[in-house]
């Protein structure tokens, strides 16, 4: 860690380090320590609240192995920047990993933005609490945290079927929007905002998964990538 720098910091040494050994993966293990409500030692309040990635009170989260292997593609929310983007396999790029927005992302994965859209229309007409949702979130951020939910579908669609009712599933993705919005949301209403996301989070993704697997059946397949969509 003594060579880490402003422009790099100590978890790019250490990614740095880890690939020049060889290592493949950097697997999270079960800690004893949960952090506290409190401000950061080291200033990264600024980053929102923190908590263990498998805490050892929570063995029931950390008792499942990895359900998907092989991926080429990752979807997640940039917490940083608040939208939703894409890591795709690039041999070109240093870590092998080519990072791009939804828009490419769906392109790549051969979904058309407007259905996407089209299909936020129509869940928010089913989502509990609207008036709340709207009321507590804005339209951008509901947008974007859907984004990515439909596009962890859509990934999830390519390794298989059932994962809707797969409690693995729900559970992961119940993490999303806590984890998107920490760094905006104050700590005291965080867990209400997530529940409130909750449904669009669980409805997007099974969008996702429907639109991919139609997608799969009709013999359509992975759109090349065009690397100045890449940022």
């Amino acid at each position: 860690m003594t060579n880490s720098t402003v422009e790099d910091p100590d978890d790019v040494v250490l990614f740095d380090y880890l690939r020049a050994l060889g290592s493949d993966a950097i697997a999270p293990v079960d800690g004893p320590v949960e952090h506290d409500g409190g401000d950061s030692l080291v200033g990264n309040s600024t980053m929102g609240v923190r908590k263990a990635v498998r805490y050892v009170a929570s063995r029931h989260a950390a008792t499942y192995e990895s359900v998907l292997t092989g991926l080429t593609a990752v979807p997640h929310y940039d917490w940083w920047e608040q939208q939703a983007v894409m890591f795709i396999q690039d041999a070109s790029s240093p870590d092998g990993w080519a990072r791009v927005r939804s828009g490419p992302a769906f392109e790549h994965l051969g979904i058309d933005a407007s259905e996407v859209d089209d299909a936020l229309e129509g869940a928010l007409r089913d989502v509990p609490d609207r008036d709340a949702l709207d009321e507590r979130v804005s339209a951008i951020i509901v947008r974007e945290v859907w984004k990515t939910a439909y596009l962890l579908g859509a990934v999830i669609a390519d390794h298989g079927a059932g994962f809707e009712d797969d409690d693995r599933f729900v559970g992961a993705l119940s993490t999303l929007a806590p984890g998107a919005l920490r760094r905006i949301v104050p700590v005291h209403l965080l867990t209400t905002i997530a529940e409130l996301l909750g449904p669009v989070v669980i409805l997007g993704a099974g969008a996702g998964i429907r639109s991919r697997s139609v997608k799969r059946e009709n013999g359509e397949t992975h759109l090349p990538l065009d690397a100045g969509h890449v940022r």
